[in-house]
């Protein structure tokens, strides 16, 4: 069996997410982008907590095997919490909001490089989607 670690590399739509939003966070402090440097940086906040949840729920064995297609193609935050199906999904909806307001911020401000957010709500809601249809055919 991999070690953790490994596994958190593959969650393929966890990891474009970051990759975007770090280039977003240095966007938004290099145009001195208020919106986007106070969102990103809760968004950060979030990402370092549910990767941490994750590791935690994985490494205590406190996640069914049923999420493990998830976990390797989305990441992190498709392993639910307390044992609630739901709360990725919720997740998912609070990560998209939080990266769609400051695209929306910036999309008045014609900034190109701050729309940089938006591809990070695109991708929660289809992570948030592609999470709902596995568990709806599981």
């Amino acid at each position: 069996m991999p070690r953790v670690p490994a596994l958190f590399a593959r969650g393929m739509l966890d990891l474009a997410r970051a990759v975007v939003l770090l280039v977003a966070v240095a966007q938004a402090i290099r145009q001195r982008f208020a919106l986007g440097i106070l969102f990103g940086a809760v968004l950060c906040a979030a990402f370092a907590w549910i990767g941490w949840d994750a590791y935690d729920a994985l490494s205590r064995h406190a996640v069914g095997g049923q999420y493990g297609i998830g976990f390797v193609y989305f990441g992190p935050t498709m392993v639910p919490r307390g044992g609630h199906d739901w709360t990725p999904l919720a997740m998912q909806g609070v990560l998209a909001t939080l990266s769609a307001v400051p695209a929306l911020g910036a999309r008045r401000a014609s900034t190109a490089f701050m729309l940089l957010f938006l591809p990070s709500a695109v991708l929660a809601v289809i992570a948030a989607l592609g999470g709902y249809v596995e568990w709806r055919q599981g």
